[in-house]
């Protein structure tokens, strides 16, 4: 019986640490993707975005050639009008060509009032897609 539970319990410790590394071995990686603004100087680096009261929405869409869209459509509230900036988590299929696309939507408008775009190949581990926003 003490065999059975002792192997019973490193089955569940194997198991948690398999998991840890599922990342590379599943074929994802863990994507972070930052909103940030275009500094007002001429080639000035980019810096992390508040977002503005009047948006409504900001949708992020991550696409890729040989890989199902992921769309998030996120409600802006008035408590997040003092953030610094937005960052969002996704677990997107490695591949190469995958595309980060941000649109932002005042209240009740047919087209975005600000948009970023960036693209990069996707291997695994951990990536960080800065998307600079400006007029679309």
């Amino acid at each position: 019986m003490k065999r059975t539970g002792l192997f019973l319990a490193a089955m569940a410790v194997w198991g948690m640490c398999a998991a840890c590394g599922a990342g590379e071995e599943n074929g994802l990686t863990q994507v972070s993707v930052q909103l940030v603004k275009q500094d007002v100087k001429p080639g000035g680096a980019p810096a992390p975005m508040s977002i503005p009261s009047e948006l409504d929405s900001i949708v992020i869409e991550i696409y890729g050639p040989d890989m199902e869209s992921i769309t998030d459509r996120i409600a802006v509230t008035s408590d997040m009008w003092d953030l610094p900036y937005l960052e969002r988590y996704y677990n997107v299929p490695n591949g190469p060509d995958r595309h980060v696309s941000v649109s932002a939507y005042e209240s009740e408008a047919q087209s975005p009032t600000y948009c970023g775009f960036s693209a990069q190949d996707l291997t695994g581990g951990i990536a960080v897609f800065e998307i600079v926003m400006g007029d679309c």
